[in-house]
């Protein structure tokens, strides 16, 4: 009689995949695995010598073949640095993607992969997945969108060809319960970067968590009001520059970088984003009259659900699930490719 199975009852491992890292433009990237043929050297690579936007990097001239390279992002990589990575295309022959390094190939658990947030839905056939590696978020490139990154004609023709169900990815884990919204419970007052005279306001029941600081990680193709993306307890939120998407111009010229970041949390459809924030004034106690919805004193304005006064500072309420479901981003995306983790 045999004993007990030492295996029994042990919950099967995770699954994972095989992702070659990338460094490039001083962030991580990633690729599967099993679309590489081979990494090598830049001494193969003949560079064009006026490439722009519509043209390869350069070829790797090798025996019997010509292999387009196509830069990743950033400026031209130095001479006699850097790797090519050549990728196998689903379809079509093979092209190369030019990076400043190659660091290794990791088994990724799925719990560490999501998909882009909805704001960016409209480039997961460019990024599949979002790698969540300690380092900063890195952006899974997908093989057949290595021509599109360098802005090639050819991107149209892999958009149509993409498949229409999203790659699997991590189950979202957000530790933050939706709040339980009250006209009583208080506004969050705050102001934006480049606009000091002008107050803004959240009821503070969307109001999820102020940061001291933050990080956003660039998403190449997205157009604003969408800045990036910053990993939050394990997420990657979305990062909207607030007064752009309500129509307001910026007094002021924008800053490249942000000292502090707000994450909210949309009323309805309790979607969590965050924008840069300049300072968070006060919290005042309701319930408030608002005008009627959309008024607002600011030609152009759009998605505010009022304003009103406070003392002499103008103060704007905006519609956050406004914003979402109108964000240029969020929209361009057709519905056969929306599925995923929102």
């Amino acid at each position: 009689m045999r004993g007990p199975d030492p295996a029994a009852g042990k919950p099967a491992p995770a699954p994972a995949v095989r992702l070659l890292r990338l460094r490039h433009g001083g962030m991580p990237w990633a690729l599967a695995a099993e679309s590489v043929r081979e990494v090598v050297g830049t001494e193969r690579l003949q560079r064009h010598p006026r490439a722009t936007a519509g043209a390869p990097y350069g070829w790797l001239l090798g025996e019997g073949e010509e292999v387009p390279v196509f830069l990743l992002a950033g400026e031209r990589l130095a001479t006699g640095t850097g790797a090519v990575v050549v990728v196998q295309l689903p379809a079509g022959p093979d092209c190369g993607l030019a990076v400043e390094a190659v660091e290794e190939v990791r088994e990724e658990p799925m719990s560490r992969l999501r998909l882009l947030p909805a704001l960016a839905a409209a480039r997961r056939w460019v990024f599949p997945r979002v790698v969540l590696w300690d380092d900063g978020l890195a952006l899974e490139i997908a093989p057949e969108a290595v021509p599109y990154l360098a802005g090639t004609a050819a991107h149209e023709e892999a958009r149509r060809q993409r498949p229409t169900l999203a790659p699997p990815a991590g189950t979202p884990r957000f530790e933050v319960p939706p709040p339980r919204s009250s006209s009583s419970a208080g506004l969050c007052f705050f102001t934006l970067p480049g606009l000091p005279a002008l107050g803004f306001a959240l009821p503070a029941a969307q109001v999820v968590e102020v940061m001291s600081s933050f990080t956003i990680r660039p998403v190449p193709g997205v157009p604003e009001p969408f800045l990036g993306l910053h990993a939050w307890r394990g997420e990657p939120l979305p990062v909207l520059d607030l007064a752009r998407a309500l129509g307001i111009p910026p007094a002021a010229p924008r800053a490249k970088r942000f000292a502090h970041g707000l994450v909210a949390r949309a009323a309805h459809s309790q979607q969590l984003l965050v924008f840069p924030l300049e300072s968070m004034t006060g919290v005042r106690q309701g319930p408030f009259p608002y005008p009627p919805a959309g008024a607002s004193p600011f030609p152009g304005a759009r998605h505010v659900l009022g304003s009103f006064a406070n003392g002499e500072q103008p103060l704007v309420v905006p519609d956050l699930d406004g914003l979402l479901r109108t964000s240029p981003a969020a929209t361009a995306v057709p519905t056969a490719a929306s599925g995923g983790i929102p």
